[in-house]
C-alpha cells in the first residue's frame, strides 16, 4: 500500500463518519442521543468506511467513487452493514440471527 492509499483509507473513514454524525443530527426523533449510541453509530460508520475502502481497492474503483460510496455508508450506517451481511450470507449460506433491544430473537 502507497502513502496514497493511506491517505484515502483515512479520508474514506472520516467521510464516513461525517455520514453517520449527519444522519445523527438529523434525526427526526426528539429524545436525547446518549453518548453510547453517537459512539455506536460512529464507530459503525467508521468501520463501513474501512470496508468500503478495502472493497474498492479490490474491485479498482476510482478515489473520488471510493469517498463518495464511504460517506453514503457511513450515512447508512448499520442498515449498510446489514446489507453487506444478507449479500455475503447469500453467497456463503451463513444466516444472521437477529435480536430485538430485550434479546428476544426477531
Amino acid at each position: 500500500m502507497t502513502m496514497d492509499d493511506w491517505w484515502e483509507a483515512v479520508f474514506s473513514v472520516i467521510l464516513a463518519a461525517a455520514g453517520g454524525l449527519a444522519r445523527l443530527l438529523n434525526l427526526k426523533e426528539k429524545k436525547a442521543l446518549k453518548w453510547k449510541r453517537i459512539l455506536g453509530e460512529l464507530f459503525t460508520a467508521a468501520f463501513m468506511g474501512v470496508l468500503i475502502f478495502l472493497l474498492s481497492r479490490e474491485i479498482k474503483i476510482s478515489s473520488y467513487v471510493t469517498c463518495l460510496i464511504a460517506g453514503v455508508a457511513g450515512w447508512l450506517g448499520p442498515k449498510a452493514m446489514d446489507f453487506i451481511i444478507e449479500f455475503i450470507g447469500s453467497l456463503t449460506n451463513f444466516k444472521l440471527i437477529r435480536k430485538d433491544d430485550e434479546g428476544n430473537t426477531k
